[in-house]
């Protein structure tokens, strides 16, 4: 069970999940249920919301992870990288990394407090880049680090703003900057996803634009970061007229530079682990016990899940970014695993292309915080199954609407849905 120290922390976090979710989904009705009248200039707008979100992501910088604990792991990745040490070769729990033991100045013992410190690291390479540079940037200190992380997510922000030459996808890119899953996930809890889901609109943006190379090169590395993105691709590949060529030529080169570098014949160990056995917050995953051997029942929802995204691809061929957001938000509500920042690559990407599945699922998911009550060891959170139902049946439905109906077409940026 959690400790009592943790408890309150997670408690704390709850409280202000719940209290942002409120305001934030107001201001989705209010952006995408009709034609919003914004009451003085978009530049004022603009300004005004900037200046609310590095006075909100400031202030955050002196909260520590609550709700999760991987940005421990990231630090410890980034240490090891830091000595010259292949990270994917050994656990943290093995003799061999022992001279790296440190304790930072929150009094945290690293690796010996680490979570699944038995395992090797499940991050592919781009993650590693970026963790090694943090660590070096931050040399351990928990509050610098912290601060760069933070840092980086405002440079993204700021990057996919000066791309977009649309008012409405600025005003839905700082919605987005704003939402409660952002900020506990994405700042407080600093899970990698965040800055995937940035990297992942940026080459959307870049792509609509016909920046062919920076689009390749930014969505090359999203994949490299976190798989999920490669999702994104038929957007590409389906767009007419596009150079196709040059954008996988681009992108393949950069895979293979990224995987090159940080090669290890380890690298997949603990992933593959990983999608064998764990199961969190997940309606789909409370049906693997009814399959009994649950090797076949993951065989069979993944199965089934591909067929769906298959139907999805072909339905909205002529729309591809359509399909692309679709496919994002289909992944994880078809999977055994499905963390709630897992949503944020999908949400990003619902700045150019409003689903209403996005906006459902980030709102019910403050169920996920108020249900999960024990961690097992093994990767697989216990949950309330009434809980569960609850954050999920909207969202399903939502989803069958997103599929036969497409976008929220009130508040879609024309020229972005279908290029």
């Amino acid at each position: 069970m959690l400790s009592a120290d943790l408890e309150l922390s997670w408690f704390a976090v709850l409280l202000l999940w719940i209290a942002l979710t409120i305001p934030w989904a107001l201001a989705v009705i209010y952006l995408h249920g009709s034609q919003p009248r914004i009451r003085f200039s978009e530049r004022t707008f603009r300004r005004v919301t900037d200046i609310g979100i590095i006075l909100l992501y400031a202030g955050l910088l002196w909260t520590s992870a609550s709700l999760s604990t991987d940005s421990q792991r990231y630090r410890w990745d980034g240490h090891v990288a830091q000595h010259g040490i292949d990270v994917y070769q050994y656990t943290p729990s093995e003799s061999a990394l022992r001279s790296l033991a440190w304790q930072d100045s929150d009094g945290f013992a690293f690796p010996d407090s680490l979570q699944f410190r038995r395992y090797r690291t499940i991050y592919p390479p781009a993650s590693q880049s970026v963790f090694l540079v943090l660590a070096v940037t931050s040399d351990t200190h928990p509050f610098i680090w912290k601060a760069c992380w933070t840092i980086l997510i405002l440079i993204l922000l700021v990057v996919v703003d000066r791309s977009v030459h649309n008012d409405v996808v600025r005003r839905h890119l700082r919605l987005f900057a704003l939402s409660p899953i952002v900020l506990v996930h994405g700042v407080i809890d600093a899970h990698l996803d965040i800055l995937t889901a940035l990297l992942t609109l940026l080459g959307l943006v870049l792509w609509i634009r016909r920046s062919t190379v920076y689009s390749a090169g930014s969505l090359a590395f999203a994949a490299c970061m976190k798989f999920i993105s490669l999702l994104v691709l038929p957007a590409v590949f389906l767009t007419r007229g596009g150079p196709r060529l040059r954008f996988l030529l681009v992108f393949l080169g950069i895979v293979i530079i990224v995987f090159g570098a940080w090669w290890s014949p380890y690298m997949f160990d603990s992933l593959l682990e990983f999608a064998a056995r764990w199961k969190a917050n997940s309606l789909i995953g409370e049906l693997l016990p009814f399959f009994g051997d649950q090797r076949i029942g993951r065989l069979v929802i993944s199965a089934v899940a591909l067929v769906i995204m298959m139907y999805v691809t072909l339905r909205y061929r002529k729309a591809p970014m359509t399909a692309a957001a679709l496919l994002l938000v289909t992944l994880p509500l078809f999977s055994p695993v499905a963390h709630v920042w897992y949503l944020l690559p999908p949400l990003a990407v619902s700045v150019i292309v409003p689903l209403r599945t996005t906006f459902v699922w980030a709102i019910t998911s403050t169920v996920y915080a108020t249900a999960v009550y024990n961690e097992q060891s093994g990767g697989v959170f216990k949950e309330y199954t009434a809980a569960i139902i609850i954050e999920y049946v909207p969202v399903y439905v939502a989803w069958i609407l997103d599929v036969r109906r497409g976008p929220l077409t009130s508040s879609s940026p024309i020229g972005y849905v279908n290029p």
